[in-house]
């Protein structure tokens, strides 16, 4: 028993076969852009973040600027209450 091949059936196979390869290809890159994408995202979420704590530690550094003016005057005054105290240990310790 003999078996017919019939070229023109199996060479349009192969184009449907390597359209389908290509458009999984295709795919495949499109699903990179989308993981390149939120990868800035996260970026951009980290940077905001890294914002947030500058804009913490200036709030910090100008509450400690108004506590310095604060015990300066009282040290002119001659005494020193307990928060000029914490202040000035958390300067020494951090």
């Amino acid at each position: 028993m003999g078996y017919v091949l019939d070229w023109n059936c199996i060479s349009m196979d192969f184009k449907v076969l390597r359209l389908g390869v290509s458009f999984g290809i295709t795919r495949l890159i499109r699903a990179s852009f989308g993981i390149t994408r939120l990868i800035p995202a996260s970026f951009g979420i980290t940077r905001l973040r890294c914002v947030s704590l500058g804009i913490t530690r200036l709030i910090g550094v100008r509450v400690q600027r108004g506590a310095d003016r604060r015990e300066a005057g009282r040290m002119r005054e001659g005494h020193m209450d307990v928060s000029g105290f914490l202040y000035a240990s958390a300067d020494v310790f951090c």
